[in-house]
């Protein structure tokens, strides 16, 4: 999906070197398929439309601007967001 930061890098190298210490056996695994393991966890993530999200969010008197796209996404009727899904999917589409 992305490339790890150094830090998680230099965590796992950590771990892996602490668990082969103590006479485990690490093998490396990739996924062959983690973009559907995304999106499936998103689809569970979010079965209520973001409500829950939405809920938590109201507490606070200033949404995170890491979260401010989702906040709005949430915000939007679910019906509306999927009327415009398939608008956003075309226009998101790397050309």
């Amino acid at each position: 999906m992305f490339p790890s930061t150094p830090p998680c890098k230099r965590a796992v190298r950590q771990a892996v070197q602490s668990l082969e210490k103590q006479g485990y056996e690490c093998i490396e695994y990739r996924p062959t398929c983690l973009s559907k393991v995304v999106e499936v966890y998103g689809k569970f993530r979010n079965l209520d439309g973001g409500a829950m999200s939405l809920d938590m969010m109201a507490d606070g008197p200033d949404v995170d601007p890491c979260l401010k796209l989702k906040h709005t996404i949430w915000s939007i009727p679910i019906s509306m967001r999927n009327a415009i899904a398939p608008v956003v999917r075309f226009v998101s589409v790397a050309r």
